[in-house]
Parts: structure tokens; sequence; C-alpha cells
């Protein structure tokens, strides 16, 4: 891996502002959030003026034009270990000490939603922009978005509504709504996404909040932690806390960039370097390809991790993996790992023709390969298995039995909905379970 220390800061200011722009101005980001605060607090350690640090990031043009904010809207600074924390809390104590504030001081913890960040102030919505100039996106309201509040939130989408319509085509909600946001003329995904109302606008007041206090905020982070999250339906990106008392927060005062009253807490990956072993294609049931690429074995988490996504031929094809390629993966908790980025590129990147599983020539759409074949038997596998998770009221239609259905040569749900006891047996399904199969249609 390149060695931070080493990067010529030019270099390093280079790769921030190119992955600030991929972030903000784009649905196709090119470094997850952890990596790019990695090179941010690397670049605040070698030069703390730096002008990258004391502003709000860039943001490009886009919507109805410019709207200035009532008063600014600026980042938030952010912790990953306990010793951050602590210099907050202490922070906190002693401006509540020049406060002349009495006792422990009350915080407030609600989630830190992982999305667009806008206002939505007397029927304006404006993203926001440098802090104190944002992008006028009022459009949005008259096209259906579905508004939960008032004030600074998010425009975000629910992660249910993304795991089962757009998990294929986009790498994570906030690349949907980006393009949504941004975009002049709004991709298919993107318009079907906003007549189902699954992008909204969510203020941050309108979620559920936990309270600690500077005596025990530390202790109770997990604890408060797994109470937000746990119950949030949005992506996330840890949990935001913020001071409650007014006079206290005037005592701490904010700097161009963020508030020192505020801070969000974020949870560390794990992370490894790995070797690409191959890259092998799934069929999915649109006919779409998808790259599961494998790895060296490397445990992530508590688990082995062999396989991860890249998502499209698009990304294996751009970013050089392929046999030899060295990535940078992560895993937190009982999240999918993915790949972060890509350390060492392959020299051994080959796409594929032909459908693994029929054969068929495959079509290019964009970043991704298509299998045209209706019938090819893992596009109806996916299909079917597709179905029965989704409607989630019929029991035993699993990946076991939608593979017997595939090799029984059904080619549609109608099929499955019109057979039989006998149908099933004659599949190889015990007679107790083809009868429990039936009733479960029925």
């Amino acid at each position: 891996m390149t060695d931070l220390q080493t990067m010529p800061i030019n270099d390093l200011e280079g790769i921030l502002i190119k992955a600030n722009n991929a972030y903000r101005n784009t649905d196709a980001p090119i470094m997850a959030d952890e990596v790019y605060d990695h090179h941010i607090r690397e670049l605040a350690r070698r030069d703390p003026g730096h002008e990258l640090l004391g502003k709000v990031e860039a943001e490009g043009d886009f919507g109805l034009g410019k709207v200035r904010h009532s008063k600014p809207m600026l980042s938030t600074a952010k912790s990953y270990n306990e010793s951050d924390m602590k210099s907050w809390v202490r922070r906190i104590l002693e401006a509540a000490d020049d406060a002349g504030f009495q006792g422990p001081v009350s915080i407030k913890a609600n989630a830190k939603l992982d999305g667009i960040a806008g206002r939505l102030e007397n029927g304006v919505l404006a993203s926001r922009g440098d802090g104190a100039t944002g992008n006028d996106i009022s459009h949005m309201l008259g096209l259906g978005l579905a508004v939960t509040g008032d004030g600074d939130g998010e425009l975000v989408m629910p992660q249910a509504y993304f795991d089962d319509n757009l998990a294929g085509e986009f790498k994570h909600p906030r690349n949907v709504v980006s393009g949504a946001v941004s975009a002049d003329n709004m991709r298919p995904a993107a318009r079907q996404s906003m007549e189902d109302q699954a992008i909204r606008f969510v203020s941050y007041a309108s979620l559920d909040a936990v309270y600690a206090t500077t005596d025990d905020v530390i202790e109770r982070l997990e604890e408060i932690r797994g109470q937000i999250l746990g119950g949030c339906e949005y992506p996330t990106d840890g949990i935001i806390l913020a001071v409650n008392e007014p006079s206290v927060r005037d005592a701490m005062g904010s700097t161009g960039h963020h508030h020192n009253w505020m801070l969000a807490a974020k949870t560390v990956s794990d992370t490894a370097e790995v070797v690409v072993k191959g890259v092998s294609w799934q069929v999915g049931r649109t006919g779409r390809l998808s790259p599961v690429v494998n790895i060296e074995s490397v445990e992530l988490s508590g688990a082995m991790i062999s396989n991860i996504t890249a998502h499209n031929a698009g990304i294996v094809e751009n970013t050089g993996i392929g046999p030899g390629a060295v990535l940078l993966i992560t895993r937190s908790g009982e999240v999918i790992p993915k790949i972060q980025y890509v350390i060492s590129p392959s020299e051994l990147v080959n796409l594929p023709a032909n459908c693994p599983c029929c054969s068929s020539d495959l079509a290019r759409e964009k970043d991704f390969l298509v299998c045209p074949n209706l019938q090819c038997s893992d596009r109806l596998r996916a299909r079917f298995n597709h179905f029965f998770h989704i409607l989630g009221t019929i029991d035993l239609f699993g990946p076991v039995a939608c593979e017997k259905l595939v090799k029984a040569d059904v080619q549609s749900i109608l099929e499955v909905f019109a057979l039989t006891q006998s149908d099933f047996e004659a599949m190889g399904f015990g007679g107790g379970q083809a009868a429990n199969l039936v009733r479960e249609l029925d």
C-alpha cells in the first residue's frame, strides 16, 4: 500500500479533492468514508492549517440555483476511538466551567444518517453546499419526495428497499439519492424510487434520541449505539453526539468546518490487504452478471472471508481487479465485506464473452454484462429465489427447492402455482414435503 506518511502533500491533497468530488457530485464514489477520513487525519497531522481542514468540502452546482442558509450548515467532527471521545468530553467540561454551568452536561445522541445533507426551511429544500450557500433542490418536493420533518436532515433511502431492488446496480443507497438530486435527467432506477417514495428527506429532529451525560457517555457508548442503530431503517454512518446545554454550546463555539459541541462517533471496520486469486461470475434474475472476487482467505470481524463482490464488470475493468491484484477490504460487525480500493491492479483483467451458465453471448449495458437468455438456468433460479424472498409469506421455497424447480424445467412463477403434489414428488420432493409445498402455495 502507498505509505501516506511519505506521500507528497500535493498528491494527498489531490486524492482528497478527487474523492470528495466523486462522493458529493456523482453517484459513484471512489473511496469509502473511513479511508477518506484516514487521509484527512494524515493531512491534519502534517499541515494542521491546510485550507481543506478549515471549511466544508466543495460541492458542485445543480438544482434550481443557489440558496443562502439562514445560519451556517456545517460538517461534523469525527471520532473513531475512545481517546478522541475523552478529549471531546474534556473540552465540554472545560467549556461548562467557563460558562459557569454546574454538574454533568447533558448529551443527546441520534443516528448519523448516511445520505445527502440538506435543510428544509420555509418550504425551500437546499443541499449543504459550502456551509453558507447550498443548491436549491426544492424541485424534488414536486417530484414526490417523501418528507419527515423540517430543519437539518438528510436525503436517504431505506436500506431494505435498496437491498431488495437496487443492490445489484448501485454500491450504496446514497449513490441512488445523489444521482437523483444532482442529475438533469434521473436514471430509471431513481425515478422508480421516487414513485415508490423510497427517496426521502428525514430531519434529524424527527429521529429517535438517547440521552446521556458527560459522566457516563463514554462507558455507555456501545449501549447507546446499539439502541439507536438497531431501530433505524436508513443507512447510518455512526451516531451523532451533541451537547444539550445552550450556554455550553456557546462556550464551545464552532470552526468554519464544524460545531465543536457536536461529534460523530464512528465505528472502525476491520481491514485487510488481500491478493486476488481470480474472478467468477454469477447471473442474477435480470440477467446481469455480478463479479465475485475470489481472494486468499482472511479473518475479518470474526469471519473467514474468501469471496467478495465487485458489483459489476465496469468496476472490475476500470480498477484492474484480476489475478494478482492487491485489494484493501473491510468488514464491520455482521456487515457484508466490501472492497475499499485497489492498492495494486492486475495486468490480467479479463471479462467473459459468454454466460457462465448457458454460454449465450453476453451484451454490455453501461457497466454491466448481461445474459439475454430468458431461459438461462441461473437467471431462472435467481428469479425464483427473489420472488419467494420478497413475497415473504410462503415458506419452504428456499434455494434448494428453487434449484429443483429449475432442474425440472419450470420456466415461470405462474407454472409454480399450477404444480400439484404429484408434480413436486416427480421432482424429488418427499410426499409430505410435496403436500406442504402445495399447501403453502394455496
